[in-house]
């Protein structure tokens, strides 16, 4: 009697941890898996972070890389920039890679070569080995240095990617004049007409690990455009911004007839700034920057356009 009483335990705390284990599975605010991924890459190991849903049966996903800025990391620009909030049940998958002491070689990328080229290069093909990535669904987004380095990508390895975004960040200008674009290739460029780390209007950077210079937002759009053979008809939307009395606008440009979508959002007077809630310090949402559009949005809506 007493070893049937001692099954029957057994039986209902075993049923008791499945059914946890399923609420967990199905609990929206508890299917994220995190991981660490580590590549050896030019002698050298190398980092990402991996967020993904937990998938009921595993299958190649759209995969989203963020490239983080100067003496930053992949852990912090998830944090800064909160994809996290946005992929539901998307079946997307978020990747942050990390620089070698923080620091991008874009130099190096901008000349088609490098260790951060051979490294994303290295993390790319690891995804779609492992069973994680649709090969052709991989995009590639990045943030004030982390987008300048995109674009160097994007010039000059741009099958690499299906698409690319930068924020806050321009092309390096040792790519004037040699960015070109063999196949259309989707763009998304978000920038401040006050940054002054990473200015507008094109020249040295300030305060950054890649000095520059760098060609201005206008000109970092053009071969884009260009290899899209866009019409010079824009599409002009104006955004209201969430702050009354704030002296910031908006303005986003859909560009009209481009074989690949080209977009560009400008934060008219802003500053080196990522638009768009945020998460702060203790993991908690921010308030909502004053600038009436949200980066991480606009990236994740734009890289899921492209097919």
């Amino acid at each position: 009697m007493a070893l049937v009483k001692r099954i029957r335990k057994i039986v209902v705390f075993a049923l008791l941890l499945l059914t946890l284990s399923v609420a967990a599975l199905l609990a929206p605010g508890s299917a994220m898996a995190r991981g660490l991924l580590a590549l050896r890459v030019d002698g050298k190991m190398r980092t990402a972070v991996v967020v993904e849903r937990e998938p009921l049966k595993r299958q190649r996903r759209r995969v989203i890389i963020v490239l983080h800025g100067s003496h930053s990391s992949g852990a912090r620009i998830r944090q800064r920039l909160a994809l996290d909030r946005l992929i539901g049940y998307s079946g997307v998958v978020l990747v942050f890679p990390n620089a070698i002491q923080g620091h991008w070689n874009v130099a190096g990328a901008a000349l088609g070569k490098g260790d951060d080229l051979h490294f994303l290069l290295a993390l790319r093909n690891s995804l779609v080995r492992r069973g994680i990535a649709q090969a052709h669904h991989i995009f590639l987004a990045g943030v004030s240095t982390g987008g300048s380095m995109a674009l160097a990508i994007a010039c000059r390895a741009p099958s690499m990617f299906v698409g690319y975004s930068a924020v806050l960040g321009n092309m390096p200008a040792a790519l004037k004049g040699q960015c070109k674009l063999p196949r259309p290739t989707p763009l998304l460029l978000i920038n401040a007409t006050g940054d002054k780390m990473m200015p507008f209007a094109g020249g040295p950077t300030l305060k950054l690990d890649y000095p520059g210079p760098v060609l201005s937002a206008a000109a970092t759009l053009e071969p884009f455009m260009l290899a899209a053979q866009c019409k010079e008809q824009v599409g002009r939307k104006l955004v209201v911004p969430l702050a009354p009395k704030s002296r910031l606008g908006v303005r986003i440009d859909r560009h009209i007839g481009c074989r690949a979508p080209v977009e560009d959002v400008t934060v008219v007077g802003g500053g080196h700034v990522i638009p768009g809630r945020h998460f702060g310090p203790k993991g908690r949402f921010g308030r909502h920057r004053p600038t009436g559009v949200d980066a991480a949005r606009l990236i994740f809506g734009f890289s899921q356009q492209i097919r």
